[in-house]
């Protein structure tokens, strides 16, 4: 599944259920692996919390190898958003931050572009923040598919 970025006309993201043919996608183009893409998500005290989110980061590390993408938290969780971004700063030339929120909120609207902006000084390094989860029809419609499958009683949660 293609995900198109809407934000200043940036190509694509692809998730972790490619064919095995485009594995290790980086090796054939070269200028991936100067771009980061963070994962990030809001974090908890409880490490379960987390087990979703490698999980992710596993698939993906599957399909594109590793030092492509990264996992970061909001609070609560390490690593911290400031700390991959320190990690990266010296070896991309441009990261791109994708919240996995729901919907545009506090955090999405306000604390992570404030963050992002201090960073952005810090590094001189291009950090594109890509919309949450919410701006995606096909989000939407996933949740609307599982709902009536769990009010149907044909999926247990």
């Amino acid at each position: 599944m293609f995900f198109n970025i809407p934000s200043s006309g940036h190509g694509s993201i692809v998730d972790g259920d490619l064919p095995n043919s485009l594995r290790n996608l980086s090796k054939r183009n070269p200028s991936l692996t100067k771009t980061g893409f963070i994962l990030l998500g809001h974090g908890s005290k409880r490490k379960e919390w987390q087990i979703p989110f490698e999980r992710l980061l596993a698939r993906l590390e599957e399909t594109t190898g590793k030092d492509q993408f990264f996992l970061a938290y909001l609070e609560s969780s390490k690593p911290s958003l400031e700390e991959v971004v320190a990690s990266l700063a010296k070896k991309k030339e441009k990261i791109y931050i994708w919240p996995l929120f729901l919907s545009l909120g506090g955090h999405v609207g306000q604390d992570i572009p404030k963050i992002l902006e201090n960073l952005r000084k810090k590094y001189s390094l291009p950090l594109i923040l890509l919309p949450c989860l919410g701006k995606w029809d096909e989000f939407w419609d996933f949740l609307y598919q599982q709902s009536l499958h769990l009010w149907r009683g044909q999926k247990e949660p």
